[in-house]
């Protein structure tokens, strides 16, 4: 098993999430020692997890960035304000701001610490909200979900994979300023993914609209609902629109060479955790 650097304890910021959460269990499955922040309470779950402190705080605090950097050796950063609609203000302040601010007290600690910062775009799995709970509820009221037919590879990560390839990038094989590309790479497309998850919740065969109509909606719709100061996301933005209407192949060769790394989880085996938990 891949191993993580440093001594001492690890530190995962957005410890909550979805991705977060996954490393977090992993970490202390393997035996590592834990210090977990998120501006959320702890899941119920870990409540008593041996070799876990929990630490309510905000990313943005530089105080309570010093207090649980201190001790540790290795640090996974997943804290981020995620989504394709919001205030730019806070997203800038949590994910730039923030981020700024966390390397910042690394850089300023008297031992060495590895630092791993991820950025994700369609990390799926059971328990994640955009692309299980929010996707299926949509499904089961028809909304159209695709975008041009579909048939565009989506770039799927299971996020198991997502977690093993943050620990291995944390370890002996790890360069520093290294980028490391994280996909499946089994081709899956939206059309097909979004009618498993729809035949996985009993919902209607996804319906799909020419990209040049979703082009033309996003296009309006955003800078009205940002004039009319309208809270809730448009049915359709420029990113959903980038996102679900492109292909996305993602190259892992340099992922694979240099950590070493294969799936633990394939997408049959996402697809039963999603279906076990879409038919409770």
């Amino acid at each position: 098993m891949p191993g993580v650097a440093g001594s001492g304890q690890a530190l995962v910021t957005g410890a909550a999430g979805f991705i977060g959460g996954r490393l977090v269990r992993r970490l202390l499955a393997e035996g590592r020692s834990v210090v977990a922040l998120d501006v959320g309470a702890c899941p119920a779950d870990l409540m008593a997890a041996s070799g876990l402190t929990w630490v309510s705080g905000d990313i943005r605090d530089s105080e309570c960035l010093k207090s649980v950097v201190g001790p540790c050796g290795a640090v996974f950063h997943l804290a981020a304000v995620v989504g394709d609609w919001g205030a730019e203000d806070l997203h800038r302040s949590v994910t730039v701001d923030g981020t700024q601010s966390l390397l910042q007290v690394v850089n300023d600690l008297a031992h060495a610490a590895v630092v791993v910062l991820a950025s994700s775009i369609v990390v799926y799995g059971a328990g994640s909200k955009p692309w299980v709970t929010d996707l299926a509820a949509e499904l089961r009221k028809g909304t159209p979900a695709l975008i041009g037919g579909g048939n565009y590879d989506a770039g799927l990560i299971h996020v198991d994979n997502v977690v093993d390839i943050l620990i291995r990038a944390s370890g002996s094989a790890g360069q520093a300023g290294a980028i490391y590309n994280a996909a499946d790479e089994e081709g899956i497309t939206w059309a097909r993914y979004m009618a498993d998850i729809a035949a996985a919740c009993a919902a209607p065969v996804p319906r799909s609209i020419p990209r040049v109509v979703a082009q033309a909606l996003a296009w309006a719709l955003e800078p009205s609902y940002r004039a009319l100061s309208v809270r809730h996301r448009p049915p359709i933005t420029r990113e959903a629109l980038n996102l679900v209407g492109s292909a996305h192949r993602i190259d892992m060769q340099h992922t694979r060479r240099a950590l070493g790394c294969q799936p633990v989880r394939h997408y049959r085996d996402g697809l039963r955790e999603i279906q076990a938990l879409l038919s409770r």
